[in-house]
């Protein structure tokens, strides 16, 4: 039986508010301020069906609420995102910041733009999003097929009208893929610079199965998380393939990486003699925003 705005939001039985006015706000199609503005609306049966099956879904199986209603706001811009990709956290936000600030003092800024594994493409296209008429290219891959077609959505849903930039998307183990190599001997020839950016699985597999909430855990990708038994790995692999292509073709090239506190401190003393480690955001304690340069 159809119900109003009102009735449904006032019904003891939702507990979570916010989570019910976010689901109307996205059956309805309202804003926030329509909603509130018009309680006397009726909520037809076949919204209010898929309402509560939504919210059920959210309160009996922990089910993400960005996986329901399929966005998620990302430093003020909506991406897509499904049960294939990662859900952006706020502290990868920061990424974006130590990016923009870095971009506004550098003495070179760079041309192209590598975006390495972010499972949608939020750190890319964001990228591009908040620093117009700066790249020339961007290149981005990812391992999943299913995160690359999330992906070409969110390009088609963030950038429709304001770039001019050239955008490729490719499977590929990290740097791996003769897209890059191809454009790195440009960039060598050109005296251009490149930015990369890369939030890669980090994650130790007993911190994640013991500490995660549930609906990280049975929801989320895992891969997008968690890799091999030593969490550091798929980084070492970056930065070797950086090193190979450095010493055929050398680039200027800047990286913004997410990671742990100690991990900082491992990678640091296993690179030292190439690249320069610098801590320039932090979330938490233990969560940073990482600037690593070529050493001279």
């Amino acid at each position: 039986m159809s119900q109003t705005v009102y009735a449904l939001l006032s019904n003891p039985q939702y507990e979570k508010k916010s989570v019910l006015e976010k689901l109307l706000i996205h059956r309805c199609k309202l804003t926030k301020e329509e909603l509130f503005m018009h309680h006397e609306k009726l909520i037809d049966d076949s919204d209010l069906a898929r309402i509560n099956s939504w919210y059920n879904e959210y309160i009996n199986n922990a089910k993400p609420l960005e996986y329901i209603i399929w966005h998620v706001a990302f430093l003020g811009v909506q991406f897509t995102v499904n049960q294939h990709t990662l859900i952006p956290r706020p502290e990868t936000e920061y990424m974006l910041l130590a990016i923009k600030e870095w971009l506004t003092t550098c003495k070179k800024q760079p041309q192209w733009l590598y975006d390495i594994w972010t499972w949608c493409w939020v750190l890319g296209l964001s990228v591009l999003y908040h620093n117009p008429n700066i790249f020339t290219d961007a290149l981005m891959s990812d391992i999943s097929p299913d995160a690359l077609d999330v992906a070409q959505s969110n390009k088609e849903l963030v950038l429709w009208d304001t770039h001019a930039t050239n955008i490729s998307f490719f499977i590929a183990d990290l740097l791996a893929h003769e897209s890059f190599i191809t454009h790195w001997k440009w960039a060598a020839k050109a005296e251009a610079g490149v930015l990369i950016v890369a939030n890669l699985p980090y994650i130790p597999n007993d911190l994640f199965d013991e500490n995660t909430d549930r609906s990280v855990h049975d929801h989320e990708p895992k891969i997008a998380f968690v890799w091999w038994d030593d969490w550091l790995d798929w980084y070492r692999i970056m930065f070797d393939q950086l090193l190979r292509m450095y010493q055929q073709s050398p680039v200027h090239h800047t990286q913004f990486l997410e990671m742990m506190t100690r991990q900082i401190w491992v990678l640091e003393q296993e690179y030292w003699a190439f690249y320069h480690f610098e801590a320039v955001k932090t979330f938490h304690f233990n969560i940073k925003i990482v600037k690593v340069t070529r050493k001279k």
